[in-house]
């Protein structure tokens, strides 16, 4: 037998580490997604519950209303589209659901802290996160109850063994923030109700943790001083003002809010040492999307969907030379719109008033209001890929797009994990 050489050894060596490297980046196989969150991963839970979602919401992609608070899809569905898995249906939502492949807690206004106001006057919703959290343990026992009754229950439910192999994504704490700052709190308030959401949130992720869950992917909430609805409500003065336009002090809280839970996801780490924590910094994401809008242009669709009838003759209409000239034009402005970027990106597409935010508290987008006798509504804007504010609360599809494509890849991630890894521990 020749010699343990010392190429050997290292070649031994290089062996180990390229099957290491290999083994840590092969990609997770997530049976389902367990969601929890706000408006901005609602897929249905406020519809079902209290108000229907009508169009303009939902006319890009799915080109009806689709329960969802922007024009198109939000980006829970492009998190499920980039696991090879089918939309979440919302827990609320009973008509027609499949839960085979994850099921989505989130409503529109909900937060952290309960906070125990009227949905009707305040726009929060009564489903805080230890409601989502009570429901999701009704889910999990519930659901294999009704799949013990075979058939088509079977299907549509998922099997109890995908519960502890399952991606669980947590999009909450915006509206605890945004809610400070309308009450008027001062800093001192405001940062103990901050660490009282914090402790209920590191209290969730332990129980969720207790009950078997072991892959998290948590959000932070977005800097709230880009947005439309909170420039207008909580307008900040020239020396306020940043220089993209956004509020300083409410994007400060917000950055204090977002230091003090990812503080709360180290420590987490150290108490949880099974669990795969996975923060996601969506703040430094939008604000680098709001920032330099003018040159994001990849990630967006610019061409909205005709919906041409031929059903009287058959014939489809676009013969050889109508699409000849069609390729030509589409040739020439394809290029101009891959140097457009995105535009205005502090006013509302689906908004009413113009001016710098398109935006007025009183009529929103979708809900008409009777004003001086008069019935008016805000209406979409002509392309909202453009845009990146939908309502002057939410994104576009396309600004939801641009972030997915951009956070999946671990860049903005702790530890820097892509999507498609985080099952892995970060060593």
């Amino acid at each position: 037998m020749k010699p343990f050489t010392r190429t050997t050894y290292l070649a031994f060596l290089l062996v180990g580490f390229a099957s290491a490297l290999a083994s840590s980046s092969k990609r997770c196989e997530f049976p389902m997604i367990i969601n929890f969150g706000d408006s901005t991963s609602d897929t249905g839970g406020i519809s079902a519950t209290f108000f229907y979602v009508p169009l303009p919401y939902g006319e890009t992609y799915f080109h009806r209303p689709a329960g969802r608070f922007s024009d198109g899809r939000v980006m829970l569905d492009f998190i499920a589209e980039g696991l090879g898995l089918p939309y979440l249906s919302a827990y609320l939502d009973s008509l027609g659901t499949n839960f085979s492949h994850g099921v989505n807690f989130a409503t529109a206004g909900s937060t952290i802290r309960p906070q125990n106001l009227p949905f009707a006057t305040t726009g929060l919703s009564p489903f805080s996160l230890d409601i989502q959290l009570t429901q999701f343990a009704q889910f999990k026992s519930r659901s294999q109850l009704v799949a013990k009754q075979g058939g088509v229950f079977k299907d549509l439910m998922p099997k109890q063994e995908y519960f502890s192999r399952a991606l669980y994504t947590i999009d909450i704490g915006g509206n605890d923030i945004g809610m400070v700052f309308v009450q008027n709190l001062t800093d001192v308030e405001i940062r103990a109700i901050i660490h009282d959401g914090l402790r209920i949130l590191a209290s969730s992720i332990k129980s969720l943790y207790d009950g078997g869950a072991r892959f998290f992917w948590v959000h932070n909430p977005p800097p709230i001083g880009c947005i439309p609805s909170m420039l207008v409500s909580v307008p900040p003065t020239a020396d306020q003002t940043d220089s993209v336009g956004c509020s300083i002090p409410l994007n400060k809280m917000v950055e204090y809010f977002n230091d003090e839970l990812n503080k709360t996801m180290v420590q987490l780490r150290k108490e949880l040492p099974l669990a795969v924590l996975t923060y996601v910094d969506i703040y430094s994401a939008k604000y680098e999307l709001i920032s330099h809008a003018a040159k994001y242009a990849e990630g967006r669709s610019t061409i909205r969907p005709q919906n041409q009838s031929f059903a009287i003759s058959g014939l489809y209409p676009f013969s050889l030379d109508i699409q000849l000239p069609q390729f030509a034009q589409c040739k020439s402005r394809s290029q101009l719109v891959a140097k457009q970027g995105f535009e205005h990106p502090l006013k509302a597409c689906c908004g009413y008033g113009g001016g710098k935010y398109n935006f007025n508290r009183s009529i929103r987008c979708a809900i008409p209001t009777m004003v001086n006798g008069t019935l008016i509504s805000a209406k979409s804007c002509k392309d909202p890929s453009t845009r990146i504010t939908f309502d002057g609360y939410h994104f576009t599809e396309a600004a939801n797009k641009w972030m997915f494509d951009h956070i999946h890849t671990g860049a903005y991630s702790d530890p820097p994990l892509s999507l498609e890894e985080a099952c892995h521990r970060h060593a």
